[in-house]
């Protein structure tokens, strides 16, 4: 596999490395990291796939795919922002895992499925949406909440207005159309939905 900072696109030399990544994106502690990498993943398009992953699954193009992400495509699934995340993540030395989240709704109208990550730091999970850029604390504490306190806690506090608007996509072609737009009029208590069934990407 060729080193990240040696790939070019056509013949213009990927802007963005590993290094400029890590630049900017490095805290002082691995929870303000996090949160940074949220940021900077949650600045993606959410759109069609970026990539067909399983024509690629067996291939070295994962670590190259990352940097045609950032410097030419940033967009992507929710899947594609997640995946995003977590290299971000990976240089800064920080744990993650992709958990795939639902609302488990039988009916297909109502159903709302998602991808995000819980990243590890300080002995215990902490809960990342890097494709809306949300993450929950709960009342009078600052910690970053993992997945199963959030399905526990009676307060939580998100670290800003919740809106599934950047999901929405009304284009009958497009995978992520809904049919059912009342999934976007009660963001806060639709996005909750979402964890009552949690499992691994």
């Amino acid at each position: 596999m060729n080193l990240i900072n040696e790939y070019y696109l056509g013949k213009e030399k990927l802007i963005i490395n590993s290094k400029d990544l890590l630049k900017n994106t490095k805290c002082k502690s691995k929870k303000l990291t996090s949160i940074k990498c949220n940021l900077l993943a949650s600045k993606s398009q959410h759109t069609f796939s970026a990539f067909d992953y399983r024509k690629n699954i067996n291939s070295d193009l994962g670590s190259s795919n990352i940097f045609l992400y950032v410097n030419s495509l940033f967009y992507g699934s929710c899947h594609d922002i997640a995946f995003f995340m977590c290299y971000l993540l990976e240089i800064n030395g920080i744990k993650s895992r992709i958990v795939h989240l639902s609302n488990n709704q039988k009916e297909m109208k109502n159903r709302i499925t998602h991808v995000a990550i819980e990243a590890y730091y300080d002995g215990v999970w902490h809960f990342f949406d890097p494709s809306l850029n949300i993450y929950f604390f709960k009342k009078n504490h600052k910690e970053v909440l993992s997945i199963e306190q959030i399905k526990n806690q009676k307060t939580l506090i998100p670290n800003k207005k919740i809106s599934l608007n950047k999901l929405k996509n009304n284009k009958k072609n497009s995978c992520y159309y809904h049919k059912n737009n009342e999934v976007f009029k009660n963001s806060y208590s639709n996005y909750l939905s979402l964890f009552s069934k949690v499992s691994d990407f």
